[in-house]
């Protein structure tokens, strides 16, 4: 691939999200923290009131006191910290994967190796990626973390037989522990180095089933992904050493499919996006809700977009005060196109909208210290599997919304060849 750097600015309209939005956002129960991750708190119990008698008088009962929550869904309910967004983005360029510094050039991490899925640290310091091998006619897998320069920092799961495969990774916001999903439905949690291992299988009651995103809660006590099956997938969380909880099930009556989450850092609510991409039917909207099942809102509706528009992918920034996401119609043929990408300020209800070229759909979403890093692909390109994702093959480009200038800046022009 031969890539060039090439910087155009493009301007964003502003639209307020309405009385209705603004109503909704002041239900998200905020919390800025500084940007430290702070302990997993402890449950405390709670102690009923004892009821006390008078020599004149008989006793008087007190209120019956809230039931006491189990020790881990305590935590996993706790809002916890927001954070700094990093100062450097991973991508996949082709069949590697790159670097982008903020403010700084693109430049490769890996060179001819065969890659997997990978995630970036909170930080940006490091990424934790699966590379490929084969050994005497055998396919393995293993994951090791890199620094920027592909420098290997760590191995934090030693070669295995590549079947089953390893199709999620996430790290804990505290660094310390990486997520593992398998393509046969496991979990496990594993240190983040330095040492390797050991592998820890994940306390879940019954099998995720396919996952498609994992993530860690920000106040690290628990896990969220997305189950996929032949109905949709299901939003499933899980609060370490307790059982899951499926926040929205594709497979219930009636159904509640969802096609992107993100967690609120530092508010202590997921916001995710329910719904099809169908031109009949509920239109995709967020909702945000707590990590329990509880306090269902909708946040925006994609009905405000088009009749017939749906939202297909979603981000937060790790602050917690903005939410990007990107909005799709069917075209004639019944395939998505893209229309828009938009970020809301949480706080305040404003819906800006960020432009971008005309001849291209948004596939790719990252916060960087810099702004929101955008990646775009030519419009005609196939879609692989979301039409929000990127396939590896076709040219492409990268831009960083800058929310103080309100315009992109074109950072990387990416041929197919």
């Amino acid at each position: 691939m031969v890539c060039t750097r090439n910087t155009t600015t493009s301007t964003a309209s502003r639209v307020h999200a309405g009385p209705t939005i603004i109503a909704l956002v002041l239900l998200l129960v905020g919390c800025a923290g500084n940007g430290t991750p702070r302990p997993t708190p402890t449950a405390a119990v709670v102690v009923p009131p004892v009821a006390t008698a008078t020599p004149s008088a008989p006793a008087v009962p007190t209120d019956t006191p809230p039931p006491t929550l189990e020790p881990a869904l305590e935590a996993l309910l706790a809002p916890g910290p927001s954070y700094s967004a990093p100062p450097r983005v991973f991508f996949r360029h082709g069949d590697d994967l790159w670097q982008l510094p903020a403010n700084g050039e693109p430049a490769p991490v890996t060179n001819r190796l065969r890659i997997g899925p990978f995630a970036a640290s909170p930080d940006g310091g490091q990424v934790a990626v699966v590379i490929y091998t084969r050994e005497r006619g055998e396919d393995l897998q293993e994951v090791r973390i890199l620094n920027a320069a592909g420098e290997t920092q760590a191995v934090t799961v030693e070669r295995t037989l590549a079947t089953p495969a390893i199709v999620a990774i996430a790290w804990s916001w505290d660094a310390a522990w990486l997520a593992l999903g398998w393509d046969d439905g496991a979990l496990a949690i594993v240190p983040a180095g330095p040492a390797v291992g050991p592998v820890v299988p994940f306390n879940s009651t019954g099998n995720p089933g396919n996952l498609v995103r994992l993530e860690w809660a920000p106040n690290n006590a628990g896990l969220i992904w997305l189950s996929a099956s032949a109905l949709g997938n299901s939003l499933v969380v899980t609060p370490l050493g307790g059982d899951r909880i499926v926040l929205a099930d594709a497979s219930a009556t009636p159904a509640r499919p969802v096609r992107s989450f993100a967690w609120l850092p530092g508010r202590g609510r997921i916001a995710y996006v329910e719904g099809t991409a169908a031109a009949t039917g509920a239109p995709s909207s967020i909702h945000t809700i707590l990590p329990d099942g509880t306090a269902r809102e909708l946040l925006v509706s994609a009905g405000q977009f088009g009749p017939v528009s749906y939202i297909e992918d979603l981000t937060a920034s790790p602050d917690g005060h903005r939410l990007a996401f990107t909005v799709f119609m069917p075209d004639t043929t019944g395939s998505s196109r893209f229309t828009s990408l938009w970020v809301l300020n949480i706080d305040s209800g404003d819906l800006d909208e960020v432009r971008v070229p005309g001849d291209v759909r948004v596939t790719d979403l990252w916060w960087i210290s810099s702004g929101l890093l955008w990646r775009g692909v030519d419009i005609a390109t196939p879609a692989h599997g979301s039409p929000a994702e990127y396939s590896g093959i076709g040219a492409f480009i990268l831009g960083v919304y800058s929310f103080d200038s309100l315009s992109s800046e074109i950072v990387l022009r990416a041929t197919g060849e």
